[in-house]
Formats: structure tokens, C-alpha cells, sequence
């Protein structure tokens, strides 16, 4: 789906105008217009605002979420902005930093390879925050979303791989500076003001990998989300910070194993088919804009058990869902997932999404991993899940890349079943993505809110573009009967 160049034509002027990444990246927030985006970006847009909501409020009721709530609440402050799936309103930046945690609290959110993590849960939960309080329209908020996006997904280049290798959470370290792009597009800052909130979050970006499998892993989201809402209106009252913190010898990518490849930043958007290796240069675009190139999850597990889960599925297709047949399985995966996904004894249902093993023998059982609710203790601990599990072997492998799974079952009888998946590849027709996500959002949004207002919130989305305001489409994600107390 390559784009004609006059697309994304504005990133090379910008290059050339410009020999340092802070005013390129803070000139590329500023030029990207509602009426300048292709269809097809819209398009993702709101696929991507469905799915994100979809998620928030099926994760909005885990315990962490209203131990959350509990504690903001508490702290107070202007009741303004919605809290997804709560009745409670809070100013925005805590409620950036609430919503941002509940469309990651099922780890069910759409990821981006470019990052690499989760492109749109700090960027939409800190957009929807200030949209709702400014009173912003819906173009401007898909405008600001993109932005952020785009910002996010530079940045990440060109700090990859070796900031996310370090063990820096990129979707909480990466996805603070799209969430302050997204505020500042928001806020209509001008150049200078853009690259002082750069300077402003880059102080406050944080996230760590040690954490994945417990509720401080959404909560780096929500953090991302918060600080950059934060960062943005301290500058608009007239916090000062420096104006070149991605370029100074001193700044977020020299200081955080990212300061070398700055240039493939302001490269045209390209999938990243695997982010443990270092970008290269290309003239050839693969989408007119990042968040074109965006990966949505239909199973609730970190995105790296996926491709596993696809193989076992097609193994358990060839015989027959009989789990009783099967000897052992190995699955290859590069080394990398060693750091992502695979507890290898999970003892809780948020360490099974990281638990390649786990995940493989959801998938051989016929459990529904596309399910938030299977993905359980109850199911972790059945007998026939811990004795699959006990026939499971993770092999880690150098040349097999990141996105990819390589499947062998043997089974009782002496034959074998290999399988293949990559997971790296967008889908390309946005219809049959539409069909896919309508069937997720209804799925999780119905035992929410009930099929009617689950049917009036999908057309609220669908609409955004012609909406004046959010203020409707807000009012929906709120749950009058969740009181915090």
C-alpha cells in the first residue's frame, strides 16, 4: 500500500530545513492537519479509538484500576474530565493517567513494531483527556491522535533497538513524548513551545520491562499518558526546559541507549518486521503515515505469544483438538522474547498473558485467548493446562526473528506437525479490519455497558469526524453505578 510521495512529502522538507531531530520531530507535529490526512488514515484512526476504548472499558473494572480510582479520588481536584468505565471525574492529567492504565490493564491494546510497544494507550488516554476538558472536536482530536503516533513512532526508530534491549519500557518511556505531541497539537502550541514540552517530558518519561506480568506494567502507560499532559501545560503557563533535548549530548536518547540513529527518525514510515535490529535506511514507504502500519491484538497476551498461539491453533486444527495426542511441543522464538514473554511458571492470570508456555496451551485446549476473562486462574490451574504445559519447551534462538514462531508437536504415535506464523504483517484491507474489530469491541463492550449503549457508543466513534465536541462520546465510557469508596 505505498503511498504516492507527496503523502508524507512534508517529513523531507522538514529535513531539510532542519539538521536537529527536536525541531523536526516538534515541525512534524505542527503541520499534520485533519484535512491533510489520506482516507485511510482516518480510517485507522478510528479503528484504532474503537479498539482503544473497546479495551479501556473491559479493563476498567480489574481491582488495580479502582485501587486507582480510590486513591485519585481521594486526592481530588477539578471534576472535569471522564474516567473510562467510572463514575468519577477527575482533572486531566489524573484522568490521563486512569484511563491511560485501563486500556492497558488487559494488555489486549493495539502495539506498534515501530516503537516498539503500545502505540495508542498513552496517546489517546492523554488526547481524550485535554479533548474533553478544551473542548476540542472530534478532527482535532483524531489530528492530535495521529500526531502523537507519528511522534512516538520516530522517536522509536531512532532509538531502536538498543533502548528497548537496555530493558526500557518504550509503549511508558517512548509513549510519553506522543502523548505530550498529541496535548501540545491539542493545545495549538507553536514551534518553540512544542520543543520545550519535549524538554518538559523527557524529565518525566520512565518504564521498565523488570515489571511486565504485574499491574505496575499498565500503570507505566497511564504514567506516559499523565506526564504528557502534564508537560504540556506547565509549558502553556511557562515552564522553560531545554529546546534540543533529543539532540543534546546530554539528553533522552544519548543518556537512554538511543543517540546514534537519529537520522532514521525522519526516514519515510516503514514496517518494522523486527525491532531487535537496528533500522536502515530506505526511500521506499510502506505507509503515508506510522500509524497506518498499526498491529491490532485478537488475543489478550502480550503480542510476542501470538504468533505462537497462531501455530498451536492450526496444530490443533490438524488433530483434531485432541491435546492427548500430543507427546511435547517446542516452540523457537529469538532470544529476545526471554524478556517479554516467558515466565515459564506463571502463577497468576496476568503472568500467564507473559507466559509463551501458558499461551501455547491455551491455544492446543481450545481456550479462547481472544476472551479477557479465559485468560484465568481457574484455567492456569486445571489439571489438563498444567499438564500440557508440562510438555511445552521454549527454545530460544538467535536467528529466528522477533515476530515470528516456529512450531514442532510430536505426537504419541511417532508423527510430527511443524507450523510457521509471523505476526509483524498490518493487515492491508481495512474492511475485513473493520469486521474483526466490530466483532472485538461488541464482544468487550456489551457485558460492560449493555448492547444499546455498546451500539450508540460504536456510532458515536464511527461519527467523530463530525463531532463538535466529545463531550457525548465521553459521557458514554462513564459508569454513573461504579462509585469508588
Amino acid at each position: 500500500m505505498a503511498p504516492p510521495p507527496q503523502s508524507w512529502h512534508f517529513t523531507s522538507d522538514i529535513m531539510k530545513m532542519n539538521s536537529a531531530f527536536t525541531p523536526a520531530l516538534a515541525a512534524i507535529t505542527q503541520e499534520i492537519s485533519y484535512g491533510s490526512l489520506p482516507p485511510d488514515v482516518k480510517t485507522v484512526a478510528r479503528q484504532a479509538l474503537m479498539d482503544w476504548v473497546g479495551v479501556a472499558l473491559a479493563g476498567s473494572n480489574e481491582d488495580f484500576v479502582h485501587s486507582m480510582a480510590r486513591v485519585l479520588s481521594a486526592q481530588g481536584g477539578a471534576a472535569k474530565c471522564t474516567t473510562i468505565g467510572h463514575a468519577l471525574r477527575l482533572p486531566s492529567v489524573s484522568a490521563a493517567l486512569m484511563n491511560g492504565l485501563c486500556s492497558h490493564a488487559l494488555d489486549y491494546d493495539d502495539v506498534h513494531f515501530a516503537i516498539p510497544g503500545h502505540a495508542s494507550a498513552p496517546v489517546l488516554a492523554a488526547a481524550l483527556a485535554v479533548a474533553e476538558d478544551i473542548g476540542s472536536s472530534g478532527r482535532e482530536l483524531l489530528e492530535a491522535f495521529v500526531a502523537g503516533v507519528e511522534v512516538s513512532c520516530r522517536l522509536g526508530i531512532a532509538m531502536a533497538p538498543t533502548h528497548y534491549t537496555m530493558g526500557f519500557h518504550a509503549t511508558a518511556t517512548i509513549g510519553s513524548f506522543g502523548a505530550a505531541a498529541a496535548t501540545a497539537k491539542l493545545l495549538k502550541f507553536n514551534l518553540e513551545q512544542i520543543q520545550s514540552t519535549f524538554g518538559v517530558v523527557a524529565t518525566r518519561a520512565a518504564g521498565l520491562k523488570a515489571v511486565f506480568g504485574t499491574s505496575c506494567k499498565p500503570l507505566q502507560a497511564g504514567n506516559a499518558a499523565s506526564a504528557g499532559v502534564l508537560s504540556a501545560l506547565l509549558v502553556q503557563q511557562g515552564f522553560d526546559s531545554t529546546k534540543d533535548v533529543l539532540d543534546h549530548r546530554l539528553g533522552f536518547p544519548a543518556t537512554h541507549g538511543g543517540g546514534n540513529n537519529l537520522q532514521y527518525g525522519l526516514e519515510a514510515p516503514r514496517s518494522v518486521s523486527d525491532f531487535s535490529l537496528s533500522p536502515e535506511f530506505s526511500k521506499e514507504a510502506d505507509a503515508a503515515f506510522h500509524l497506518q502500519l498499526t498491529l491490532f491484538k485478537y488475543h489478550a497476551t502480550c503480542y510476542e505469544t501470538h504468533s505462537a498461539i497462531e501455530c498451536a491453533l492450526k496444530a490443533r486444527s490438524r488433530i483434531g483438538g485432541r491435546v492427548d495426542a500430543i507427546h511435547s511441543v517446542s516452540v523457537e522464538v529469538n532470544a529476545h522474547c526471554d524478556d517479554i514473554c516467558n515466565i515459564q511458571d506463571p502463577n497468576n492470570a496476568f503472568e500467564a498473558k507473559f507466559s509463551l508456555r501458558a499461551a501455547v496451551a491455551f491455544a492446543l485446549l481450545g481456550i479462547a485467548t481472544g476472551d479477557p476473562t479465559q485468560i484465568s486462574e481457574a484455567n492456569l490451574n486445571a489439571e489438563v493446562a498444567k499438564n500440557l504445559m508440562a510438555r511445552v519447551t521454549v527454545i530460544l534462538c538467535h536467528d529466528v526473528p522477533v515476530p515470528v514462531a516456529r512450531m514442532r508437536v510430536e505426537l504419541i504415535d511417532g508423527t510430527s506437525i511443524v507450523e510457521e506464523n509471523d505476526s509483524s504483517v498490518p493487515m492491508t484491507d481495512l474492511v475485513a479490519q473493520q469486521y474483526k474489530l466490530d466483532r472485538k469491541f461488541f464482544a468487550l463492550v456489551s457485558p460492560v455497558i449493555g448492547t444499546d449503549r455498546a451500539k450508540e457508543l460504536h456510532r458515536q466513534i464511527g461519527n467523530i469526524d463530525n463531532s463538535k465536541n466529545i463531550t457525548d462520546m465521553m459521557t458514554s465510557l462513564s459508569l454513573q453505578d461504579r462509585k469508588e469508596t
